[in-house]
């Protein structure tokens, strides 16, 4: 079972900016080269229409 966060922001394409809410996976987390924190998602959506 894996941990799902929302993201949400903009997405803009050809000058269009509209507003998305995006349900992604967190795949793992883990200490960075400069004693920091990285996560990696997984997320999926569509256009169109």
């Amino acid at each position: 079972m894996s941990d799902q966060v929302l993201v949400i922001g903009g997405l803009t394409i050809r000058g269009v900016t509209k507003g998305v809410d995006l349900k992604t996976d967190l795949l793992g987390a883990g200490p960075d080269s400069r004693g920091g924190c990285r996560s990696g998602f997984e997320g999926r959506t569509k256009t169109g229409g």
